[in-house]
């Protein structure tokens, strides 16, 4: 489930996904921020930063299965981006 909501120029989104049985549900918490500036008549250049996982909550999405394992039962990596912990993008773009 997603939800989205435009606070001026910010939207903040809130996920929240149900994932196997044993995984418990993803809590993330993703923030946008866009600033446009008008540089000469219809030339704009806007600023953004995007923020993943804001909270950087601990999202567990494989666990290691195989009862002979020393691991068995505790959370493995998982490289799925929803897994990951706070990531962010700053950026830029050019209008005419």
């Amino acid at each position: 489930m997603r939800f989205g909501r435009l606070v001026g120029s910010v939207i903040v989104g809130i996920s929240r996904a149900s994932c196997s049985w044993d995984a418990g549900s993803i809590h993330r918490v993703d923030m946008r921020l866009t600033k446009r500036q008008r540089i000469v008549g219809r030339m704009t250049i806007d600023g953004m930063i995007e923020v993943f996982n804001l909270l950087n909550h601990k999202n567990f999405g494989s666990y290691t299965t195989q009862e002979s394992n020393a691991r068995y039962g505790q959370p493995s990596f998982n490289a799925n981006v929803a897994y990951q912990p706070r990531i962010a993008h700053l950026g830029f773009r050019f209008a005419l």
